[in-house]
């Protein structure tokens, strides 16, 4: 019997499209994680709260975001942070170990990532076109990979952040 992840949070950090935002609140709902950090100009739900950041196009945009996440809205709860590093900052306080998903020269393999077994870890990804920041590799604590078998480079945030949680999911079960 599998159970819900539990201690694990994940950082959007300038994932623009609100449906691969909504895709990964799925995806986290989908494996019991219940926090998201949205950075940057990473859109998340309104939730009844008023934010002068947002502009005029957010109750649409909110809509929008609900359609993709469907339950997710009612179970994985996002919090807005203005920067990604300061969303490393906190959970790093909490102290959680802060995985990097980005491929770069010094990033192991997911299957072979230790860093995934740590019982608090917040795994971070980032935008659909530029990924993650050199900035941002160098405050994780790991950097992972997951292996490109193909002509493409790169997969898609939303689906690598649902590899991601259910190898955490395989790993405790």
């Amino acid at each position: 019997m599998l159970t819900p992840v539990t201690g694990v949070t994940v950082i959007l950090a300038d994932v623009r499209s609100l449906y691969n935002v909504g895709a990964v609140m799925r995806a986290c709902d989908g494996a019991g994680i219940r926090r998201v950090i949205a950075c940057g100009i990473t859109p998340y739900p309104l939730g009844g709260r008023d934010d002068p950041r947002r502009g005029p196009v957010a109750a649409r945009a909110d809509r929008e975001l609900r359609k993709t996440a469907l339950a997710a809205v009612n179970t994985v709860h996002v919090e807005s942070v203005v920067d990604v590093h300061q969303a490393i900052a906190r959970v790093k306080a909490e102290g959680v170990a802060v995985v990097a998903v980005e491929r770069s020269p010094q990033a192991q393999l997911l299957w072979e990532a230790a860093a995934l077994d740590a019982p608090c870890l917040a795994l971070v990804l980032g935008h659909e076109v530029h990924g993650l920041p050199a900035a941002v590799l160098a405050e994780a604590d790991a950097v992972i990979a997951i292996p490109m078998l193909g002509a493409g480079t790169s997969l898609n945030v939303a689906v690598a952040a649902g590899i991601v949680v259910y190898e955490i999911v395989r790993r405790r079960r």
